[in-house]
């Protein structure tokens, strides 16, 4: 399995306005997806780096292959976010044959 993490640290207090994620596979066969927008407190140099884990939005389950792909509205959980948290998008997929391509737009203000 193939992992790649990105971390979005948030600066300043904001409120999310909608996610929409864009998704395509190079896999001949339909395969359910579902991914998550989450929130942590981070706490640098620690072994628990990431607590308190808050679901932000969340897609409904996608049935992507190689010939298309989807553009999906996420629904929102939790739309404020505080300044000094952490935000990670998850993927997971039901099958392991295949790469997948992933988007996720955030859309949001300062609070």
């Amino acid at each position: 399995a193939e992992y790649w993490v990105s971390v979005w640290a948030v600066p300043d207090n904001i409120t999310i306005d909608s996610v929409t994620s864009i998704q395509g596979s190079d896999d001949d066969t339909a395969d359910t997806t579902r991914m998550h927008l989450m929130s942590y407190d981070y706490t640098t140099n620690s072994t628990s780096t990431l607590t308190n884990g808050t679901v932000l939005a969340s897609s409904a389950d996608v049935e992507v292959e190689s010939t298309k792909t989807q553009l999906t509205e996420w629904s929102i959980g939790t739309s404020s976010v505080s300044s000094g948290k952490a935000i990670i998008a998850t993927f997971r997929k039901d099958d392991n044959s295949g790469s997948h391509s992933v988007n996720v737009i955030v859309k949001y203000h300062l609070s």
